[in-house]
């Protein structure tokens, strides 16, 4: 892959690489939607999230970032949990890999990672 290959398929600003894994470290404001990739990449089937913060988040995928969720995996304050990506939807057809925050009051925090 040429640097511009990768960067058309991933957010390289919040990415540390490592040897087979990909790893977002990432805050995440009250009351919001964001993006943690945009991935076209071969789908992996495992996902590990660490929500470091104090208010539960949810994970999942849209094809397009204003897209309503789908499927979703919520992962409550202080938790580590490690799923089978399809647990986000169709990772493989849709390009957002995406966090809410539903709370109106608190921030969160979060380190996801998708594993080989």
């Amino acid at each position: 892959w040429t640097n511009a290959q990768m960067d058309s398929i991933i957010d390289r600003e919040t990415i540390q690489t490592r040897t087979e894994q990909m790893l977002f470290k990432n805050g995440i404001v009250e009351h919001r939607r964001d993006k943690i990739a945009s991935r076209t990449l071969i789908p992996t089937d495992t996902i590990e999230v660490i929500n470091d913060g104090t208010v539960d988040l949810k994970f999942f995928v849209v094809r397009f970032p204003e897209d309503a969720i789908g499927l979703f995996v919520t992962i409550a304050a202080g938790e580590t949990r490690t799923f089978a990506a399809s647990l986000l939807g169709n990772i493989g057809l849709c390009r957002y890999v995406m966090v809410q925050n539903d709370s109106l009051t608190t921030a969160g925090h979060y380190s996801f990672q998708f594993i080989d």
